[in-house]
């Protein structure tokens, strides 16, 4: 039995970046950025589509394809760091210890395989287990999960099965071999409002159960009010603000994080209490490949004086665990 050992964060990404080099130029998708999440934490990393998330996910799992390149940084898990693991032992890792559950639950599982193989595929792989006690392990996790009747659903193909359902099938196959980090990539993007919630819930009480960490992806800042304890607002290859959530959305700093929060229906009312126009960020994110000089939400921020057009602001503490990267707070 592995020693179980208590490391000062569960991850540890250090000055990661990773990018993709095309005919067209080459675009820094994930661009020096650096975070902790500790043991049992949900760590939410939010922002609009095309600023890096996933490819930050992708970078900690070992999946990036090309033209994509990890140019420098460290990825340290349980005080291992992957990107001086080996093809082989990275492959170990992936399903084990370190699991994610992928954006389009319908589209990640094989469709010609029932759900029950792919999950017993799994644990024959990282486990000491028979084919028997691997089906009967994989019907106790589905019925973790909530699927109802698990042990026919077992035998099920995916396309006999809702997307809601399939999202579950997919969070059974992470919690397979009891990982420490979960890494979720807009789990309930594809599913309905209903469904969603109960997503939510089952993770929020995964979690708890497990005593996982859970590294969760989206742009539904809803689902980080109920799922985060420490967010990291992304944009354009960079974190521009990391907090806790309660700070994020009682006092968001970065010109960003404050639209991001003002465009939510209801917000400004929460805050003010006053009715107000729902408000929109002005333009478009960028072309990775095509940045402006200087800061990359200079063209789009109402607050940016000249130096936000020549030089590029980095992540600074600015309050009690509160990092933002604005010139805006110099003297703070």
């Amino acid at each position: 039995m592995k020693k179980h050992i208590n490391y000062p964060h569960i991850l540890s990404v250090n000055g990661l970046k990773t990018y993709f080099s095309t005919e067209r130029g080459v675009f820094p998708a994930v661009d020096g950025i650096s975070f902790n999440i500790n043991q049992g934490e949900t760590f939410c990393l939010v922002g609009e589509s095309g600023c890096g998330k996933s490819v930050t996910a992708l970078s900690i799992m070992g999946l990036v394809a090309e033209p994509g390149n990890i140019i420098s940084g460290s990825i340290i898990f349980e005080g291992q760091d992957l990107l001086k693991m080996k093809k082989k032992e990275m492959q170990r890792l992936r399903g084990n210890r370190l699991a994610m559950i992928f954006q389009e639950p319908v589209s990640s599982l094989n469709p010609v395989l029932k759900v029950g193989e792919q999950i017993t595929e799994i644990l024959l792989l990282h486990k000491d287990f028979s084919a028997n006690d691997a089906r009967d392990k994989g019907i106790e996790l589905f019925r973790d999960v909530g699927i109802p009747a698990p042990e026919i659903r077992i035998d099920d193909y995916p396309h006999q099965m809702s997307g809601g359902m399939c999202q579950r099938v997919m969070i059974a196959m992470a919690l397979c071999c009891n990982p420490g980090l979960i890494i979720a990539d807009e789990p309930t993007t594809a599913l309905d409002v209903t469904i969603q919630a109960q997503i939510i819930n089952l993770m929020n009480s995964i979690k708890d159960k497990y005593n996982a960490s859970i590294m969760l992806i989206t742009h539904d800042l809803a689902v980080v009010a109920e799922m985060a304890q420490m967010v990291a607002v992304m944009y354009a290859g960079k974190i521009v603000e990391q907090t806790d959530i309660n700070t994020l959305f009682e006092s968001p700093m970065h010109p960003y994080t404050i639209g991001l929060l003002d465009s939510i229906p209801g917000y400004q009312e929460s805050v003010s209490g006053d009715v107000k126009r729902l408000r929109t960020i002005p333009g478009i994110v960028p072309e990775l490949n095509n940045l402006p000089s200087g800061c990359s939400f200079n063209d789009r921020c109402a607050h940016a004086f000249d130096r936000c057009f020549h030089d590029d602001p980095h992540l600074k503490l600015c309050a009690n665990g509160h990092y933002v990267s604005c010139f805006k707070y110099d003297q703070v």
